[in-house]
């Protein structure tokens, strides 16, 4: 899941388009860093709930990661160098 702000943008600014999305900076595994796309499962958007509340939160998008793109795991997301929007919610 992606949690985006007006006109489907992220808080850094990309915005985000049905399908396939990719991060135009090299990928890099390292945590809050640029060089990749960040989202979190179902479960853990309730961390994330006091964060959002600083961001006008305006629609949701349903996202995977294809197959074959380079992913990191954290804690309460996932960065993925490319992720594909499934619908928006």
């Amino acid at each position: 899941m992606k949690v985006l702000g007006k006109n489907r943008t992220s808080r850094n600014g990309f915005t985000w388009r049905l399908g396939l999305n990719g991060c135009a900076e090299p990928w890099n595994t390292g945590h809050c860093t640029d060089g990749g796309l960040y989202a979190c499962e179902w479960k853990d958007l309730l961390p994330w709930i006091g964060e959002l509340y600083t961001f006008d939160v305006d629609e949701c998008a349903i996202v995977t990661v294809p197959d074959g793109a380079r992913s990191a795991v954290f804690e309460h997301k996932v960065k993925a160098e490319r992720l594909i929007v499934v619908e928006f919610i």
